[in-house]
Formats: structure tokens, C-alpha cells, sequence
């Protein structure tokens, strides 16, 4: 049965005059080979093994399969089964839009290589680990923008990827407009209380990031007998004052959390202002309320440990090869 040409749009970009198979999504048409699609694809090789019926919808003179997915999803899918250098290896090249397109349908249509690539590049955005958050932070100017957080909370839902969750609810709480999460129909309720209860616990989270800055310190290499002496704990406590007020609410910029209100390049601020012995205390102390916050982080949000949800993450990282 042929079908009115007039309402359907060819994908330059994805329509090959030689091969026997359209693929249509939305009022979009791709023409691939029927062979390819096959080897790539396990679900579309036993979809396409099935006879023919009587009334096959035909476009162009070929056999035309409609699919129920977004024409945006399946014309990043296509590409990136199509051209090697489409989803490219490094996360800054590929937009969200390229990443989820390629993580939903891989998933669906089970192409492991295109899946196991997707499914690293949004764990690397949305780390389970602190020295992945380290390594994101570091590349955060190029890395941020990629991702909203709200969308990576739908999308870990829609996938049972709950792994992403801790840290995209921890994201939406620093940088999400308010609003727009509420407003957002795609989110459930039961995630949305998730997110307003993390939001209420993580100012306290911040006040303990910094007790490092307040809290005495044995050993100091200041004699106490010395007045002096008393010039570390001060310029601490200053130190302290001053990254409070980097807790400031701003309706324009992202809030400073828990990982973010003391920065690697804050050391500067008290270097040379104590003894090396409080500093060594207090960089000690710092990395371990860092590890320990990061360790609480899926309970504040009343998630599953830390543990299950790596379980969670190796085994689609196994199905996927």
C-alpha cells in the first residue's frame, strides 16, 4: 500500500538510494539497507524476519516501517549507527540531545557498542563517585552546559538508570530553576518530594563541609604560651566567615553545595596564614567530609546506597557488549 508522499519529509542526511528499507518516525523518512539494520540491531533483525503482510505500507518502491519513537531520537540513532564519527568518544563533542537519543533507542533496539558508549558519557556527567565528581568538576566549564539535570532525572526513570539520580538531584538542587521543576509533568511526585526534602538537609550538609575551618585543632605549631599563637584559629575562623557568604542565595547563579563551597584553589586563602600543621589537619579533614557527604548523598535524597546502585550501573555496562 503506498502512502501519501506529500505529508512525509526525507532525511538528506540519512537516505541512501541503494538500499531496499524506509524507516519513517513522526512525518520523517530514512532510507537505509535492510542488511545493515539487521547486523546492528537484534530486535530490528527478528522484526524484519517476519513475512511481509498483505498490506505493507510502500514508499519509493520499498517496504516502509513506522516506528513509534521521535523522529529526533531515531535520526541521532541512525546517525550514529551510520557515521563513525557522529557520537564521538569525547563527551564535550556530543550534545544532550545526541546522548539521550542515542542512550533510549540503543537501549530499546539493544545495540550494545552505541548503548555501552551512551551509558558512560551520562555516568561521566552524573557521577556515583567522588573522584568522578572531581574529574567533572574540573571539566565543568565544558561539562555543565551539556546536561540539565531534570531531564537526566526523566531519563534515568525512563531507563532504570537510578544510579544518575543521586547526583542529578543534587545538580537540580544547585542549579535548577524552581519552577520549572515543579512545573515539570515529566518528573513523578514521589521524585519531586525526593528532591524538596534533599533541598532542605543540604544547607546543614554545608555548614558541616565546613567545620574544618571552625573546629580546634591539636598540635598547632604555634606555642601556646605565645600570643601569637592564637593566629591560626583566627585566620580560620575569617576563612570560614568569608565562605559563608559565598552561601548567599542568588536567583541568577548556581548555589554553592557542599562540594562546591570550598574549592581547591581556596587553599590559597589560608596557606600562609597557619602553621603547616593546621594546614595539614585541615586538608585531612576537608577530603574526609567530602568522601563522607558524597557517601550520604543517595540517603539525603532517600535513594538506595551508593552500593546498589553501582550494582545497578555494572550490570547495564555487562548487557552491554
Amino acid at each position: 500500500m503506498d502512502v501519501d508522499t506529500q505529508i512525509l519529509t526525507r532525511c538528506p542526511d540519512l537516505w541512501f538510494s541503494d538500499c531496499g528499507l524506509v524507516i519513517r518516525a513522526d512525518n520523517t523518512v530514512f532510507r537505509v539497507s535492510r542488511d545493515f539494520m539487521a547486523v546492528q540491531s537484534p530486535i530490528f533483525r527478528d522484526m524484519l524476519a517476519l513475512p511481509s503482510p498483505d498490506n505493507v505500507e510502500v514508499y519509493d518502491g520499498c517496504p516502509m516501517v513506522a516506528l513509534p519513537d521521535r523522529e529526533d531520537d531515531v535520526t541521532v540513532f541512525l546517525k550514529a549507527l551510520v557515521y563513525h564519527d557522529f557520537f564521538s568518544p569525547n563527551i564535550a563533542d556530543n550534545s544532550f540531545a545526541v546522548v539521550a537519543g542515542v542512550l533510549r533507542l540503543s537501549h530499546k533496539y539493544e545495540v550494545a557498542s552505541l548503548l555501552r558508549r551512551a551509558i558512560v558519557h551520562i555516568s561521566t556527567l552524573f557521577p556515583t563517585t567522588l573522584a568522578g565528581w572531581q574529574i567533572r568538576d574540573t571539566n565543568s566549564a565544558a561539562w555543565e552546559p551539556l546536561a540539565t539535570s531534570k531531564d537526566v532525572i526523566v531519563l534515568a526513570r525512563q531507563l532504570s538508570m537510578d544510579w544518575l539520580l543521586p547526583f542529578a538531584f543534587y545538580e537540580a538542587y544547585r542549579v535548577a530553576d524552581e519552577m520549572g521543576m515543579l512545573e515539570d509533568e515529566e518528573i513523578a511526585r514521589d521524585d519531586l518530594y525526593r528532591w524538596i526534602i534533599g533541598c532542605r538537609i543540604l544547607p546543614d550538609e554545608v555548614s558541616k563541609m565546613l567545620s574544618f575551618l571552625w573546629d580546634p585543632i591539636a598540635g598547632c605549631s604555634f606555642d601556646v604560651n605565645n600570643p601569637d599563637s592564637v593566629r591560626c584559629a583566627r585566620r580560620r575562623q575569617a576563612a570560614r566567615r568569608a565562605a559563608e557568604r559565598g552561601r548567599t542565595f542568588s536567583t541568577t547563579e548556581s548555589l554553592r553545595g557542599p562540594l562546591e563551597i570550598w574549592r581547591n584553589n581556596d587553599w590559597s586563602v589560608v596557606a600562609e596564614k597557619v602553621c603547616p600543621s593546621c594546614l595539614t589537619e585541615m586538608k585531612a579533614r576537608h577530603a574526609t567530609a567530602q568522601q563522607e557527604f558524597w557517601s550520604r548523598l543517595p540517603a539525603i535524597f532517600r535513594l538506595p546506597s551508593w552500593d546498589e546502585l553501582e550494582k545497578l550501573k555494572a550490570t547495564a555496562l555487562a548487557l552491554a557488549v
